[in-house]
C-alpha cells in the first residue's frame, strides 16, 4: 500500500454543516446533526454537548413554543430566531481537516466460472454490452463519510478463457482514497476519524480477471445448484463436444470493505450494478457425464463441486 501525505489540506466538498441551505432546514429537523456527525464515525454525544445544553435553556426560554412543553403547532418567529441562532452558533465551530491520505484499490465479485478438470476442457466466457446501452456496471459507495459523489461505469466487450480445471473470478476494481481526517470544534481537537471516498482513475479501468484460490472458490461458489446436465459417458470418440448458453446478467452486488490505516478503522459498503450479456461456451471432453451449477453467493456458472 502506497501512502501519500497530504499535510492539513482541507476537504474539496463542503460537510453539511458548511451549506447554508441544510443548516436552515434544521429547525424542525435537529435529528439530522447527530445523523451527520455519527456518519463521520464520531462520539456525536461528546461533540453536542454543548449543544445540548443551550438547547435546553433555549426550551426554558420559550417554553410554549417547543414541545413536549409547549403547543403543538410552529413556534413563534422570535422563538425559531433564537433556535437558528443556537444551531448556527455550534456548527460554525465546527471544522474538518484532512491530514494524510492513501490509495486503496479493492474488487467487487462480479462472475464465476471454470473449466472441468479434465484434459482438453474449456470454457471461454464472453461478455457484451446489454441492450439499450446501459453500462456493464457501475459502482457506489455508500457511507463513506461524505466523501465524492462519483459514480463510475464501465461497458465493454470481453473474452476470458478457463482451461482444464481453471477457476477464474471476474470483478469490479474499486479505487478508493481513504483519508486520516480531524474534527475541530472552534480551534479544539474532538476527535479523528476516517473518510473513504470513492474516485475515478485516470485511467478507465475494465473488468478484471483472476483465478481464484481453494478458499475463495469455497465462499463464492459453495455446492451450488445444478442447472444442466450434459451425459457424455457413452461416448468413445475422441473429439470434444461443444456446447454454448447464452443468459442475461442483471443484479446488484454490494461488498463491505474494511481498511484499517493510520491507526484507525473504517468501513463502508460498495455497490454494484451489472447489467450485461454473457455467453459461455463449453468445450467437454467425452466419457464423462458433467454437471453445470449456478454457484451460491454471485452470479456464474460453474463444473467444480
Amino acid at each position: 500500500m502506497s501512502v501519500r501525505i497530504v499535510p492539513q489540506s482541507t476537504t474539496a466538498k463542503p460537510y453539511p454543516w458548511e451549506d447554508p441551505g441544510w443548516v436552515d432546514s434544521l429547525g424542525n429537523h435537529l435529528e439530522r446533526i447527530d445523523a451527520a456527525l455519527g456518519a463521520l464515525g464520531v462520539d456525536k454525544g461528546a461533540v453536542t454537548k454543548d449543544l445540548t445544553e443551550s438547547l435546553g435553556r433555549l426550551v426554558t426560554r420559550f417554553p410554549q413554543d417547543f414541545a413536549p412543553y409547549g403547543e403543538h403547532r410552529p413556534p413563534r418567529p422570535e422563538a425559531r430566531a433564537s433556535l437558528l441562532a443556537v444551531i448556527r452558533n455550534f456548527l460554525a465551530g465546527l471544522k474538518v481537516v484532512e491530514e494524510e491520505a492513501t490509495t486503496v484499490v479493492r474488487e467487487l465479485p462480479l462472475c464465476v466460472f471454470d473449466a472441468p478438470d479434465v484434459p482438453n476442457a474449456r470454457t471461454v466466457y464472453a461478455e457484451s454490452q446489454s441492450a439499450g446501452g446501459t453500462a456493464g456496471w457501475s459502482i457506489e459507495v455508500l457511507g463513506s463519510s461524505y466523501g465524492a459523489d462519483v459514480t463510475l461505469s464501465v461497458t465493454q466487450s470481453s473474452e476470458f478463457t478457463a482451461s482444464a480445471g481453471e477457476r477464474k473470478l471476474i470483478f469490479a476494481p474499486v479505487h478508493l482514497r481513504v483519508v486520516r481526517a480531524a474534527l475541530y470544534k472552534r480551534g479544539a481537537l474532538q476527535e479523528r476519524f476516517l473518510k473513504a471516498e470513492l474516485f475515478e482513475p485516470e485511467v478507465r479501468e475494465a473488468n478484471g480477471i483472476r483465478s481464484l484460490t481453494d478458499a475463495d472458490w469455497r465462499v463464492l461458489v459453495g455446492r451450488g445448484r445444478v442447472l444442466e446436465r450434459f451425459d457424455l459417458s457413452g461416448d468413445t470418440g475422441d473429439n470434444p463436444a461443444k456446447s454454448g448458453r447464452k443468459i442475461d446478467l442483471a443484479g446488484t452486488f454490494e461488498t463491505t470493505l474494511g481498511f484499517s490505516a493510520f491507526n484507525l478503522k473504517t468501513k463502508v459498503t460498495a455497490k454494484c450494478t451489472a447489467e450485461q450479456t454473457a455467453e459461455a461456451t463449453f468445450e467437454l471432453p467425452p466419457g464423462r457425464r458433467y454437471e453445470l451449477r449456478a454457484p451460491q453467493s454471485v452470479t456464474g456458472f460453474v463444473f467444480g463441486a
